[in-house]
């Protein structure tokens, strides 16, 4: 009976482990499909990835060819494309309930902003993660919503590197813009954890503010080009109009 008993425990051992390596193989895929499903709920706009690489061991991660495609109403193109995302971990909350991430450093950011219709491509996603924020919000003090299943982080820094930018905008044209490095410190914290909402809304935002502020001088070059090539102060009304109608869009 001793020996049967002894049989079945070292069975499931060997089950437990088996299942463990599975899921340790496996689980960049799982991450990459979580983070697809998710990012195009939050975002109400399709995300993909093209590659995950978890190192629990080392609390290391490798996260390549982020996409946040266009929302619809503008372009087929990419408004977001992120090169690769390293992610140090915290090896001591990878149990919860609030998962803490030293440093998320962002390397190659391409940024789409498309103006069209007196809106920005942007400012829709930020509508929408606005929308995920408040309902995640009210969930957040409804009774009858399990808060041990809210996935809660707090990360020390968030940095994008070598970034750049194109506006595309039906009153400006098309143009690059000059966005400098991002640095984003304290989303949260493990006293006051963010929700995955409200990480990418900050996170987003800011990013934003980079490209209003992008744009803005952009279009204080124009007015200039312009100006000379209309004598300063022969600026047609039409081209003011369109300059400022443009920067408004973008928070001006």
């Amino acid at each position: 009976m001793k020996k049967v008993a002894l049989g079945i425990a070292g069975l499931l051992v060997i089950t437990i482990v088996v299942g463990f390596v599975v899921f340790a193989k496996n689980l960049d895929a799982i991450v990459k499909i979580a983070i697809e499903e998710i990012g195009s709920e939050v975002l109400g706009t399709t995300v993909e990835v093209s590659e995950v690489k978890l190192e629990l061991t080392d609390g290391k991660g490798q996260i390549s060819g982020i996409k946040v495609m266009n929302p619809n109403g503008f372009s087929n193109a990419a408004m977001l494309e992120l090169d690769n995302m390293a992610l140090d971990l915290d090896l001591s909350t990878i149990t919860g309930p609030v998962y803490v991430i030293n440093n998320i450093l962002i390397d190659g950011v391409k940024v789409l902003a498309e103006q069209r219709q007196g809106t920005t491509n942007f400012q829709i996603v930020l509508d929408n993660l606005d929308r995920m924020t408040t309902a995640s919000d009210e969930s957040a003090v409804d009774p009858a919503v399990d808060s041990a299943q809210e996935v809660l982080f707090a990360i020390g820094k968030f940095t994008f590197e070598n970034s750049s930018a194109k506006l595309v905008s039906d009153q400006l044209g098309e143009y690059a813009l000059d966005v400098p490095g991002i640095g984003i410190t304290s989303l949260g914290t493990k006293e006051n954890p963010l929700t995955v909402e409200q990480v990418g809304s900050q996170a987003l935002n800011q990013l934003f503010q980079q490209i209003t502020q992008a744009v803005s001088s952009k279009a204080e070059d124009l007015v200039k080009d312009v100006a000379v090539d209309k004598a300063m102060e022969r600026v047609s009304e039409k081209d003011k109009a369109k300059i400022e109608g443009a920067l408004k869009l973008f928070g001006k």
